[in-house]
């Protein structure tokens, strides 16, 4: 199996940007990971509809995603709104 340079650089890229609106969302706002969790729609329509990843993934999985990826957004945002600063996962005191 060959994977071309430029699906490799476009992955690179998702991993940076995704990477970002994580490390912004969890230290300083949280609706940044709620905004790169809802962006991450368009990555899976875009690789599991016509992308690489269309060649096996299920007729189903993508719009599962949409669903899952929707959903966690609005999760984020909603514990975003009951800690306003960063999420406090883990944080006992």
């Amino acid at each position: 199996m060959t994977i071309a340079i430029p699906v490799v650089l476009g992955v690179m890229l998702a991993l940076a940007l995704f990477g970002a609106a994580a490390v912004v969302g969890r230290r300083t706002w949280v609706p940044c990971l709620a905004i790169g969790w809802a962006a991450h729609v368009a990555w899976d329509l875009a690789l599991h509809r016509s992308g690489a990843g269309a060649v096996y993934t299920p007729a189903w999985y993508p719009w599962f995603c949409v669903g899952f990826d929707l959903a966690l957004a609005a999760c984020i945002l909603t514990l975003g709104a009951i800690t306003p600063k960063k999420l406090q996962v883990g944080d006992d005191s």
